[in-house]
């Protein structure tokens, strides 16, 4: 093998140093393949999925676009996380797709129930397309923000390695799949990136200002998106304390001020900047600072000791609250790809015995600081209760970095001792990770979150250890429920999330819980179809006699992604009740001289806010021959303290069965726009309309005498739809 001329070893050398030295048209024309990776595959069919949490930072970016508008500044807050740079996104996002939003609402909107999608319906916007806007810019957001992150990362590192480091960030399946959602994970792991790669350029490059400056504002965006990453405080100053080890121990001034210049001021300055962006950025923190730093801090004790306010599903156990310190190794050997992962050892391997394998001290200090981000980030995520893969995100692309630098420094290292050309192995080894992240991107696409990785037994063997599906494949559920007759009148229960769903159905999506109890029966009365969901089955969400039920259907539709079943949706309309439910306490009537008071509850769709009018649907069986035109039904709502709020008198019309042979009828309440917030009850009587005497009513099942006043339903009232934000989604 020709040894290298003393220029190019110099070249080499000076590389190592102070990082690519390739021309600028090269740089500038990586820049535009690395952007255009990143950006295609999360640019397109940004329509076919909506997790939960979208139609929540779509209501927190409305309510952000309509202060901004009202120069309300303290509502620019909305939640803890604090999310404001998404929020940004999304209140462009309306400007460009639902200009007239802020002035059409003129208020705050409560951030829960899907109640933004009913507001945007009511002014002739499609939530969907609104969603969509949303996305795309924080898209564009994103983009920016790789690109700024790839140009600095240059002064780092070689050429190859960034852009092979950058292509493992972009083509990450799960990457692409958190960054095409209105979400802060995907934006807190690019603002991260950021921060992190400004920082080493600030602290191996040179100690520039306006690099100290441009990572203090990239921080400021990583902290200002998800507050956990104010880790970044302690990294900083643990790399600018490495940075200045060796001039401590052979100082050329005083060690007092080698401190004072090269970690205090640092630290002082960057921190300044870093709350100077904060307070340009997000109105709230300046004109209502106590309410900001109060809600944070709230928050961020609730996630550290409580954990999550649901079931968690990890490694084939259910926990309420942390699943332990094992989560988040296991969740990251399940979401990055082999190639991400292969690099990462390699990485580690190379900053620990590269000296004795001539890589530069220079680029192993620079990697080692990668992964003291990554870890750090990690450590901090690790010590806090609440856990999800999703949190873990901002490790991810300084794991992919390293992992690219690892990648080609040990292809070149084993290229010196084989045959043949050194830069042919380089070659090969970049083809065949880009190759992996493409062969995740061709399997799992357009539901990217659907990888798991093939060295840990893929998808399918996924629901073993991780808990799995957050709304995908439910745009193909929908497709086929509105290819159905009548399909705006069509209902679909499910334990799963209904919010993502609804966004692509006609008709109407409903919570199920089938369970034996008067609000079970409910449900299934007024059910059409049941989705049977992966995320509930893996959480232990569903009624063990319902799953006995459905076992012995055969589905109309099962969406089946990367060879698991993620959902399952069965016809029920011409199913009878089922016998746990006849036999359950669910709280039938006998009505002597009519029939069966089957079930009775109020619609998903009505608000419970004060001046909304409730549907109260009736379903009933068993009909005595010749009870038509004899029966009238009086209805009345009671407050709280007794006080009645609602009534109404009138004879009792049913309509004929549409589903489970149950006859039905539908009764508006009105409620006032005085009544007071708190529980109300609706209660009913049914009685004779030629005596007035009350039909004689008796517990099904029991024989008891029933009161003279039957108790329909309660529900919560509300005093404006900002209530609802404290409130819990409730079944209906």
């Amino acid at each position: 093998m020709t040894k290298p001329t003393a220029p190019k070893r110099d070249a080499r050398r000076r590389a190592a140093r102070t990082g690519s030295q390739s021309a600028l048209w090269m740089r500038l024309l990586a820049l535009a393949l690395v952007t255009l990776a990143f950006v295609l595959p999360r640019w397109f069919e940004l329509d076919r999925m909506v997790t939960p949490d979208e139609p929540i930072w779509l209501a927190r970016s409305a309510n952000f676009y309509q202060a901004l508008s009202a120069r309300d500044w303290p509502s620019t807050y909305q939640y803890a996380h604090p999310g404001v740079p998404v929020m940004w996104a999304g209140a462009i996002g309306y400007f460009l797709a639902a200009r007239d939003y802020a002035d059409t609402t003129g208020m705050q909107v409560t951030q829960r129930q899907n109640y933004i999608a009913s507001v945007l319906e009511a002014q002739g916007y499609d939530p969907l397309a609104v969603l969509v806007a949303t996305r795309q810019v924080l898209i564009v957001v994103a983009a920016i923000t790789f690109a700024i992150a790839f140009w600095f990362a240059l002064r780092l590192l070689g050429l190859p390695e960034v852009v092979l480091g950058f292509l493992l960030i972009a083509l990450g399946p799960f990457g692409i799949g958190l960054g095409k959602l209105l979400h802060v994970d995907a934006m807190a792991a690019l603002f991260f990136l950021l921060a992190m790669v400004t920082m080493l350029v600030y602290c191996h490059r040179g100690r520039s200002r306006w690099i100290l400056l441009i990572c203090a504002v990239a921080s400021a965006l990583a902290i200002l998106t998800r507050a956990q990453t104010a880790v970044l405080i302690p990294i900083f100053g643990v790399l600018l304390l490495l940075s200045l080890i060796a001039k401590l121990r052979k100082p050329i001034q005083p060690r007092r001020r080698l401190l004072m210049d090269g970690f205090v001021w640092p630290m002082l300055v960057w921190g300044a900047a870093m709350l100077a962006t904060a307070l340009i950025l997000w109105p709230a923190l300046a004109t209502a600072p106590r309410a900001v730093i109060s809600g944070m801090f709230s928050f961020a004790e609730t996630a550290a000791i409580a954990g999550h306010e649901r079931v968690i599903y990890f490694d084939g156990e259910l926990f309420t609250g942390d699943p332990g310190y094992r989560f988040y190794p296991v969740a990251f050997l399940w979401r990055v790809t082999p190639a991400t992962l292969a690099g990462l050892v390699l990485a580690v391997a190379l900053v620990v015995l590269g000296r004795r394998w001539g890589v530069a001290r220079a680029q192993r200090q620079i990697v080692l600081g990668l992964l003291i981000g990554a870890s750090g980030y990690t450590l901090l995520m690790t010590l806090a209760a609440k856990k999800f893969d999703r949190y873990l995100m901002p490790a991810l692309p300084l794991a992919a970095l390293a992992a690219g630098w690892g990648i080609l420094v040990a292809a070149r290292l084993i290229g010196k001792r084989l045959p043949g050309p050194t830069v042919a192995y380089s070659l090969l080894a970049g083809i065949l990770a880009v190759g992996v992240q493409l062969d995740g991107i061709a399997q799992t696409g357009p539901y990217y979150l659907s990888y798991y990785s093939p060295l840990m037994g893929g998808t399918v063997d996924a629901p073993e250890s991780m808990m799995v599906g957050w709304g995908e494949g439910f745009d193909q559920v929908a497709d086929y429920l509105n290819a159905q007759p009548n399909s705006d009148e069509i209902v679909v229960s499910t334990e799963a999330w209904r919010t993502p769903l609804a966004y692509f159905l006609d008709g109407n999506a409903r919570f199920a819980a089938f369970v034996d109890d008067p609000g079970g029966l409910f449900r299934w009365a007024s059910s059409d179809y049941y989705l049977l969901s992966i995320t509930p089955l893996s959480r232990n969400g569903v009624w063990p006699d319902l799953l006995a039920l459905v076992s012995e259907k055969t589905p109309v539709l099962t969406v089946a992604l990367n060879g698991l079943d993620y959902a399952y949706l069965y016809d029920i309309r011409d199913d009878p009740i089922p016998a746990y439910l006849e036999t359950g306490d669910t709280g039938m009537v006998d009505l002597i001289g009519m029939g069966r008071l089957v079930a009775s509850g109020r619609n998903q769709e009505d608000s419970i806010v004060r001046g909304a009018t409730v549907r109260e649907v009736l379903y009933f069986d068993q009909l005595d021959p010749g009870w038509e035109g004899t029966v009238g039904i009086r209805m009345r709502v009671r407050d709280a303290a007794g006080t009645v709020v609602f009534e109404s008198d009138g004879p009792l019309t049913l309509q004929e069965p549409v589903r489970h042979g149950l006859w039905w009828t539908e009764l508006p309440i009105e409620i006032p726009a005085d009544t007071v917030p708190g529980t109300l009850r609706v209660e009913m009587q049914l009685y004779d309309l030629e005596t007035g005497e009350l039909l004689p009513a008796f517990s099904n099942g029991l024989g008891e005498r029933m009161g003279s006043w039957l108790t329909a339903s309660t529900f919560y009232i509300f005093e404006t739809n900002l209530d609802l934000n404290e409130a819990e989604q409730s079944a209906p």
